[in-house]
């Protein structure tokens, strides 16, 4: 009964106290510094610059590779053909943070010779891209409302969807 008493004693006495728990495998050393991964769709021509927001050091990474990097903020850059990509990561000792970039398709705009298209993002006023009807347009996946000129006139298709690597056409009759 008296080892008992002790016992109880004990954990009530390490209950009432704050634990702060380390990683126990890692080394001190390795605690300071965490894993970036970051995953494009086109991995051999994307470009990823990984910028600290502290100090504005800036480096280059490579798809689908994972580097070591000390833990704070950074923000990640993803120029992809014509769309530039950016999100903003924390990195936390001894931890894996993954960017994986969402994939990009077409989009194409059936209209007469001299006409504009103007792509906002489903639901806002945010224009995403300006460009003339003849050229194909990459954008990131997800709906778009499509707004083509004509002189005076305009059309608009709301929620186009564009898929990953695919192209969606977009016909406009005047």
């Amino acid at each position: 009964m008296k080892y008992f008493t002790r016992w109880i004693f004990a954990a009530l006495l390490l209950a009432s106290v704050p634990a702060f728990a380390l990683d126990p495998v890692a080394p001190i050393s390795e605690r300071k510094f965490g894993m970036i991964y970051v995953k494009t769709p086109q991995p051999g021509s994307d470009q990823i610059t990984l910028t600290a927001v502290e100090g504005g050091k800036k480096q280059s990474l490579e798809s689908e590779k994972e580097i070591k990097v000390p833990i704070g903020d950074y923000s990640v850059s993803v120029k992809m053909q014509d769309y530039l990509y950016e999100q903003q990561v924390k990195v936390g000792g001894t931890e894996r943070t993954e960017v994986i970039v969402p994939g990009y398709g077409n989009l194409k705009v059936i209209s007469p010779e001299g006409s504009t298209v103007e792509v906002y993002k489903t639901g806002t006023q945010s224009l995403v891209a300006k460009f003339p009807a003849k050229q194909v347009k990459v954008l990131p996946t997800g709906y778009y409302d499509v707004r083509i000129r004509f002189g005076d006139s305009s059309v608009t298709s709301n929620n186009v969807w564009i898929v990953t690597n695919t192209t969606r056409e977009v016909e406009a009759k005047f």
